[in-house]
């Protein structure tokens, strides 16, 4: 039995996922709990430990300053039936370009924490692979009106991924897939079926 009680130690910044639904009712509540050999009879939202809490704010992907370096810090967006998720948006550099990984805080039974979801890259604008995409997101009307109304259909910031999810985890096989910066706190992700929104966290008030 663990018991666990009041302590001076000051614990470290967390996160956690919390519904607007009762644990009973809502569907994704037990995706998050911890697996544990024995039944635990603490019902609040686990908390999640991330290595960096560092909150930085977005720049418009329509400014001369904005670069992958500046989508780095928190992200929050959902994973459909896996129900909201938390992941760390970082700036890497190799040889086939300038990269945005995305490693999961929260994990689920496809991706666990601590792995990579996915990866972009921005393309050359003008490239026919640029333009292969481009015209697969005008394809999804959700994602089209939301790029016709933020005047980025023509942006060069479409970005193409080069390994979704990490491979050997499930047998996933990584594949293809596009994103769009829509705003300074917005990116959106073209998977297979569906299309994924994920926004940046901006902390939050917590009051006296």
């Amino acid at each position: 039995m663990i018991w666990t009680g009041p302590s001076d130690i000051q614990k470290p910044s967390a996160i956690s996922n919390r519904c607007l639904h009762s644990p009973e009712e809502c569907p994704c509540a037990a995706l998050h709990v911890p697996s544990v050999p024995f039944e635990s009879l603490d019902n609040r939202p686990p908390r999640y430990y991330p290595v960096k809490r560092a909150i930085f704010p977005g720049v418009d992907p329509r400014s001369p300053d904005w670069s992958l370096q500046t989508m780095e810090g928190l992200w929050y967006g959902s994973y459909g039936s896996n129900g909201p998720e938390s992941l760390y948006l970082t700036f890497e550099s190799d040889d086939s370009g300038d990269v945005l990984v995305a490693t999961k805080l929260t994990g689920d039974v496809h991706i666990p924490r601590g792995w990579i979801s996915w990866e972009l890259q921005v393309l050359e604008e003008g490239s026919d692979v640029t333009q292969a995409f481009r015209d697969r997101w005008t394809e999804c009307p959700p994602t089209e009106a939301a790029w016709e109304n933020s005047g980025l259909l023509s942006s060069a910031h479409i970005m193409c991924e080069r390994g979704s999810a990490a491979q050997g985890v499930m047998n996933l096989t990584p594949w293809a897939i596009t994103g769009g910066v829509i705003n300074a706190d917005e990116l959106q992700i073209h998977w297979r079926h569906s299309v994924r929104t994920y926004r940046r966290y901006k902390g939050r008030d917590v009051g006296p």
